[in-house]
């Protein structure tokens, strides 16, 4: 059997010190598969976006252990070590508008990995990736004020896609728009996903969003992994954890809204 692609084990983040000491990730570990979708799910504050941030190497401050595929993830990156990682690992924020420039257009973002990692045939591939994500090619000449919320996350996610990696880290990739556009985009994620063999970690607070894209899931609180389970046993109510399951009851009315917009 192969080894998981992503493995981490007893991470943990740290910020500030003394009295002021928090720590927003405290032994996290788990693993994830290759072609795999895995949640983390939890409040607001409870160190999910924080492990995705270590894991894409923007945060270098952790102790513990971290690797995707054969490499072992350190610290502090050299600029070849950072260039490696771009080709393997993209991140896909959660404000569409806020991960853009407001000044420069679409070809300008897009552009900019494609110079940073020296490749060629940059105007086909601007184009290739805006057709996969659903976009024409005209807009390559849009600013981002000239886009609505989901165009704009399309942008983002064709910016993700342009180095082609293996691994895409999503921080709550649609709860900046509203629930008809949320489907849309999940779909559109889910495609892409089985078109390229991509592998996935969401981080969402929303049972809803982790029902729909996901094979397993980590329930996170207070910098901890309360439990993992796999989406069957989710819906069925097979959770160890009373804070699982109240958390999911709170989700249950917009899981079923969002089911019914993403098969419309």
């Amino acid at each position: 059997m192969n080894p998981p692609l992503i493995r981490v084990h007893d991470l943990r983040v740290s910020f500030g010190s003394g009295d002021r000491l928090t720590r927003a990730v405290d032994g996290v570990s788990f693993t994830v598969e290759q072609g795999e979708v895995f949640g983390l799910v939890g409040e607001s504050g409870c160190g999910k976006s924080t492990i995705l941030r270590a894991l894409s190497g923007l945060n270098p401050d952790w102790q513990g252990q971290m690797a995707i595929g054969e490499r072992n993830l350190g610290h502090r990156r050299t600029r070849a070590e950072a260039l490696a990682m771009g080709r393997l690992v993209q991140m896909v924020f959660q404000d569409p508008y806020g991960s853009l420039h407001p000044k420069h257009t679409v070809e300008t973002a897009l552009m900019e990995p494609i110079s940073i990692h020296g490749l060629d045939q940059s105007a086909r591939r601007i184009e290739r990736v805006l057709v996969e994500v659903g976009l024409s090619p005209a807009f390559r000449y849009r600013y981002p004020h000239q886009l609505s919320g989901g165009q704009r996350q399309r942008v983002a996610i064709a910016r993700a896609l342009i180095l082609s990696p293996r691994v895409l880290l999503l921080d709550e990739p649609t709860s900046a728009l509203d629930v008809s556009v949320q489907a849309e985009i999940l779909n559109l994620l889910s495609e892409i996903r089985r078109i390229e063999n991509l592998t996935y970690i969401l981080v969402s607070h929303d049972f809803g969003v982790i029902a729909h894209m996901c094979q397993r899931l980590a329930v996170m609180n207070h910098g901890v992994i309360l439990e993992e389970l796999t989406v069957p046993d989710l819906v069925a109510g097979r959770m160890a954890h009373a804070y699982t399951r109240e958390l999911y009851e709170a989700s249950a009315g917009y899981t079923r809204r969002l089911e019914e917009t993403a098969s419309a």
